[in-house]
C-alpha cells in the first residue's frame, strides 16, 4: 500500500535501521498511526520530488531508515517514549545515490533548503566519508537539533 507516490506502508513499518523486534511490534498499528504515517509520507514526498527535480538521475529516492517506532519499543530501548516516531508522524531517511560525492551534496542541499523552511521537527545526523547519516523529518512543533 502506498502512503504517497513513492513511500509505502511497508517501508514505514519496516525501516532498514529497525531491528526485527521493532518491526514485529509495528505490524499492529492503529488507524491514527496510519493517518499520521500517510501525512508524513506525503510531506516528505514533496522533499523527494524537489530533490529529484534538482539532481535528476543522480538521486534515486530515499531509503527509509525508520518510520513508525512503537512506544513500547522506545521504552525498552531506554528512551523516553515521547518521540514523534511513536505516533507515526516522523521518518528518518537517507538519499539513495550511486556516488558518495552526490550523497554529501544532496545532504547539503536538503540542509540549506529545509532546515529553515520545514514546518516540523528537522535534524541531520551527519554522514561520514559520503555514507551513513540520515535526515529526520516530523510533523510536530517546529524545532531543530543535532545528533
Amino acid at each position: 500500500m502506498n502512503l504517497s507516490k513513492n513511500i509505502t506502508l511497508a517501508e514505514m513499518l519496516n525501516g532498514v535501521a529497525l531491528p526485527e523486534g521493532a518491526r514485529k511490534l509495528n505490524q499492529k498499528f492503529t488507524q491514527d498511526e496510519l493517518i499520521n504515517m500517510k501525512k508524513i509520507a506525503e510531506a516528505v514526498q514533496v522533499v523527494r520530488d524537489d530533490v529529484l527535480s534538482e539532481f535528476g538521475s543522480r538521486f534515486n529516492g530515499f531509503q527509509i531508515n525508520a518510520g513508525l517506532r512503537k512506544r513500547e519499543w522506545e521504552l525498552k530501548q531506554g528512551r523516553s517514549g515521547n518521540s514523534r516516531h511513536t505516533v507515526g508522524d516522523a521518518v528518518d531517511v537517507a538519499p539513495l545515490v550511486a556516488d558518495a560525492k552526490d550523497y554529501i551534496v544532496i545532504f547539503e542541499y536538503i540542509r540549506k533548503k529545509y532546515s529553515t523552511s520545514w514546518n516540523g521537527g528537522f535534524a541531520i545526523k551527519e554522514p561520514v566519508n559520503g555514507k551513513g547519516g540520515f535526515i529526520h523529518f516530523d510533523l510536530g512543533a517546529k524545532r531543530r537539533w543535532k545528533y
